[in-house]
């Protein structure tokens, strides 16, 4: 019934009791009927089988047939009556009227076929008492003997008139009944749909509402509770619109108030933003894009992307034309990874990035597109200029000596396919001119010899300055006979060379080590150690000459001195003489409070020597490939001390930086041995960071990447060190997941004194804040460089203006001094 309308209900009600009692009483009707019939039929053939009984007593007696014959005959012409006959005391028919044989009737009847009944009535014999001649009383009257049963009277009747009658009935019944319920139907429909009729408009209003028109109303037609339901209807439905009135008042207000919000923010954006329509006609620059374009929003409005918006490679220079269709029909965000150069009309060029992302409807559909560009001009200049002072030597403008690592690097790559050879230069009495006239002679003289080195070489060798007086030359493509012709060309050229001073007049001379570049050598490092070797062989032969390496040169073996660091290098890991030391690193950000870190520093205590520092000892170990072990000792050895001191429970311990070389990230058994010292140790990996160089990084990219993350798991942090050294720095930091960043001394050191040098340090802090990177400036000497990087946003300090360093267990002894670090 759920399912059903209130009409439908209504009408079920009015009908249902209805038509039970009409079907009740017509069937009562019927059956009455029926049943009379049959009475009718059963009382008819009983009737003529009692009245044949007595009058068939003569006939019987007499044996009369014809009497017989002619009584049923006369019984028989009743249209019901089918058959009669009379039998005998004995059962003998002795007259009989009807289809066929009695036998045939008897039997159709035995068969209980019901469309016949049978009616017996017996015949007895009636006898007179006469008493003229007997004078003997009557017997009392219940003495009377019974009659004597003499025969007996059958009528069979036919049902079939009393079955057509019955079936007249029962239709005539029926028609009746069904006459009535269609009357009784009908006038449950008129009644429902005049009961109903108020509710159903109700509903259609109701429905109306629904669907959020609220202005429907419905009219008071009826009277009672459906009256005040439909009162109350009417006054929801003005309640409801006046609401909702209300709230579309309150949301435009805050969409009027979002808007200008918006509008705001994009007229204050430093962004360029353009917004398109689905087909790229522009509907919306902001201020900063009108700027950048040359545009204003009135001469831009409905003009194509295109038009405004003209882009080409900052890399090939190639014309690019924006993927307006990616975006918009697509659905894709736009976003190059390199830069793109904006073109005005009037020839002025931005480098930008961009980011374009469709615009949506309420119903997700596009509608246009938003194109944000940033400026990133001033930021590319000094990437640029910042590239080029990594890579350059300021002075004579030579490239430095990591950049000539670098080319020396990719020189040691080609060796099978070319023959390459590396000039190591040492000017002679070059002391003698900074000494007598002061390093402003010297820079000249420098000055001077580069240009007179740099005629003598072709124009696809490169040419550098390694530091002070030495300079480096790769000979490309130049068979060994040819590279000691440029050799010795080099030599006489900076002999010839005749440099005056004031009243002073210097000559000065070269010593050339000349190396072939072969595989022989495995490292940069091992290549230039050679050089630099046969630099020393010239010197200690005269001076002022050219020596070529020879692999079985026993003069560069002799000069070479790294055999005996080799010894001393195993002795020292055997019998454990080397030192840890601990340079403080400062927290100096206000913006980014943090708590101290400690550089962990190794030293060789020599019987002789005393206190030997790492850059006496280091190149060897990392030519002959002893920088895992050193490594390795160092984690060991300061884990070990700082478990043995208890710094976990230091309130001031932040943590400490371990330095970790190029051998180390490649050695397949660094990560599983710092895995377990670190459980062996008990100590939080949270508490360490490994500081790695942009030259080991960038070497070894793939490897870098794998270690830092297998360590980052443990909890450890990472620092790339000498931040700035080379454009690599900027290329390779967003690939590499490191957490500080330590800016190179180089550039630290003048910002105090030098306005590049402070904006180049200050930029470096600025990107290390947008990615979320931790700045550390390395070298400060003194007060004036501390506050200078403070004001350049630098987040920690470190050098000997902060602290000298000092030996780790004299750290670790103040702790149990003190309880704090």
């Amino acid at each position: 019934m759920k399912p059903l309308t209130i009409q439908s209900k209504v009408f079920l009600v009015t009908l249902l009791p209805l038509a039970l009692t009409a079907a009740l009483l017509s069937g009562f009707f019927i059956w009455g009927k029926i049943r009379d019939i049959d009475a009718d039929l059963d009382e008819k053939g009983q009737s003529v089988a009692n009245l044949l009984s007595p009058a068939s007593e003569y006939g019987v007696l007499a044996g009369n047939q014809t009497t017989l014959a002619k009584l049923i005959n006369a019984a028989a012409r009743d249209p019901d009556v089918t058959a009669i006959y009379i039998t005998g005391a004995r059962g003998r028919i002795l007259a009989y009227t009807g289809p066929g044989e009695p036998g045939e009737i008897e039997r159709v009847f035995s068969a209980g076929d019901a469309r016949y009944k049978s009616f017996v009535a017996p015949i007895f014999y009636t006898s007179l008492k006469v008493d003229d001649y007997e004078s003997d009383p009557l017997p009392p009257a219940d003495t009377d003997p019974a009659p004597d049963l003499i025969g007996h009277v059958r009528v069979i009747v036919s049902r079939a008139q009393a079955l057509q009658a019955q079936r007249e009935v029962l239709s005539n019944g029926l028609l009746i009944a069904a006459i009535a319920l269609l009357l009784t139907g009908y006038f449950a429909v008129l009644i429902s749909r005049s009961v109903t009729a108020p509710i159903s408009r109700l509903t259609a209003v109701v429905d109306t509402i629904r669907t959020g028109r609220l202005h429907k109303r419905v009219t008071v037609d009826a009277g009672g509770e459906v009256g005040r339901l439909q009162q109350g209807i009417n006054a929801m439905a003005a309640s409801l619109e006046a609401a909702r009135e209300r709230e579309r008042e309150r949301a435009n207000d805050e969409l009027f108030v979002e808007k200008v919000k918006a509008q705001t923010a994009l007229q204050s954006l430093g962004e360029g933003v353009i917004t398109t329509d689905a087909a790229g006609l522009i509907t919306y620059l902001n201020p900063a894009a009108e700027r950048l374009t040359g545009w204003t929003l009135a001469s831009a409005l409905q003009q194509p992307l295109r038009e405004v918006f003209t882009v080409i490679s900052s890399k090939t220079g190639a014309r690019i034309d924006y993927p307006i269709h990616d975006c918009v029909h697509n659905g894709n965000t736009i976003h190059h990874d390199f830069l793109l150069t904006l073109l005005r009309e009037d020839e002025q060029e931005f480098i930008i990035q961009d980011t374009a992302t469709p615009i949506r409807d309420h119903r997700d559909e596009i509608i246009g597109m938003v194109l944000v560009f940033h400026d990133f001009s001033k930021l590319h200049r000094m990437s640029e200029r910042l590239a080029y002072q990594a890579a350059h030597d300021d002075l004579t403008g030579l490239l430095n000596r990591r950049e000539f690592e670098a080319q020396l690097a990719n020189a040691l790559l080609e060796v099978a396919d070319s023959e390459h050879a590396l000039c190591y230069i040492d000017l002679d009495q070059f002391k003698i001119v900074n000494d007598t006239c002061g390093h402003q002679a010297g820079d000249e003289l420098l000055r001077q010899i580069t240009a007179q080195i740099s005629k003598q070489i072709r124009k696809h060798d490169v040419f550098a300055r390694l530091g002070g007086d030495e300079f480096g030359i790769i000979l490309k493509d130049c068979p060994p006979q040819v590279a000691e012709k440029l050799a010795n060309n080099i030599k006489d050229a900076v002999g010839a060379l005749r440099f005056n001073w004031e009243q002073h007049s210097f000559e000065i001379g070269a010593s050339i080590g000349l190396v072939p570049i072969s595989d022989a050598h495995a490292t940069t490092n091992d290549l230039l150690m050679t050089a630099d070797s046969a630099c020393y062989v010239a010197k200690d032969n005269g001076r002022n000459r050219v020596h070529v390496y020879q692999p079985t040169d026993a003069d560069i073996l002799r000069h070479s001195g790294d055999l005996q660091w080799l010894q001393t290098l195993n002795r020292c890991l055997e019998n454990d003489r080397f030192v840890l030391y601990s340079q403080l690193i400062e927290p100096v950000s206000s913006a980014r409070p943090a708590s101290r870190h400690y550089e962990i520093l190794i030293r060789i205590q020599d019987p002789d020597k005393g206190l030997v520092p790492p850059e006496l000892f280091i190149p060897a170990a990392e030519r002959y490939q002893l920088m895992p072990a050193v490594d390795k000792w160092v984690l060991a050895h300061t884990l070990q001390t700082l478990k043995n001191a208890d710094l976990r429970n230091a309130p001031g311990a932040a943590g400490f930086s371990i330095n970790l070389s190029a051998q180390s990230l490649t050695d397949p058994s660094f990560l599983d041995y710092a895995t377990t010292q670190f459980a062996a140790s008990g100590l939080d990996p949270a508490l360490f960071t490994f500081e790695i160089t942009e030259t080991a990084a960038i070497a070894n990219l793939n490897r870098a990447v794998e270690v830092i993350h297998a360590l980052k798991g443990l909890g450890c942090g990472f620092a790339l060190d000498d931040f700035g050294s080379g454009l690599s720095s900027f290329k390779y930091l967003s690939n590499l997941p490191v957490d500080y960043i330590k800016i190179d001394g180089y550039f630290v050191r003048d910002i105090a004194n030098s306005p590049v040098s402070r904006s180049i340090v200050e930029s470096m802090a600025h990107i290390g804040r947008v990615m979320g990177l931790k700045t550390i400036a390395e070298c400060v000497e003194d007060s004036r460089i501390l506050e200078e990087a403070k004001r350049c946003g630098i987040d920690f300090v470190q050098g000997y203006g902060i602290e000298t360093p000092r030996p780790l267990q004299e750290l670790v002894t103040h702790f149990g001094r003190t309880g704090t670090v």
